[in-house]
């Protein structure tokens, strides 16, 4: 699967700005995505809309996503370990040898992304991560949680973020992630 390439963007429509085949990020409040035309030519364009509750995992989708393009299958030697990407940010704990809790940051620093503030959405505006795959150019929206756990205010917000944002798109699907442990639907989901 090595025909793939990553970019992302904060703000998107049909028109070109910044970047190459490489990850790069645009930061800019700009409408224009990046140019990812010279990666490979494009014949058709994806854009997936990713839903779900706060710390479902949607961020880690896109880390998954990138590296399921990047690897033939998943890595196993120490030097393949360390080529993955991190799109997104992360954060998690682990627990040393003598049993004690130890946090590990992983990915590039982003003002957008906010692994310091455990419950909280770690997404705080949606962000465009942009790849090719053969010859589609696959736009995942990534978008803050819902259900945030700062309460009804930041929810609304993230709310009309997500619609602010997606309107200017053409959405060819939407991806709900749902936690595997919840055994039915709840108010969010």
């Amino acid at each position: 699967m090595s025909s793939s390439s990553y970019s992302t963007s904060s703000r998107s429509s049909s028109s070109s700005s910044s970047s190459s085949c490489s990850y790069s990020s645009d930061e800019s409040d700009s409408h224009e995505s990046p140019d990812v035309s010279a990666c490979n030519s494009r014949t058709s364009r994806a854009n997936i809309l990713l839903l779900g509750e706060t710390g479902v995992g949607k961020s880690t989708f896109v880390n998954g996503f990138i590296n399921y393009l990047r690897f033939d299958e998943m890595p196993k030697k120490s030097e393949d370990v360390k080529r993955i990407m991190w799109a997104v940010p992360m954060s998690f704990s682990l627990l040393d040898n003598n049993y004690k809790q130890v946090s590990v940051t992983v990915g590039p620093s982003d003002k957008n992304e906010n692994v310091e503030d455990a419950g909280a959405s770690v997404t705080q505006s949606p962000k465009v991560h942009v790849f090719n795959a053969h010859e589609t150019e696959i736009h995942l929206i990534d978008t803050p949680g819902i259900g945030d756990t700062r309460g009804y205010d930041y929810d609304r917000a993230n709310f009309d973020q997500i619609i602010d944002f997606v309107k200017d798109y053409e959405l060819h699907g939407i991806c709900m992630l749902l936690k595997p442990n919840n055994a039915r639907l709840n108010v969010f989901f």
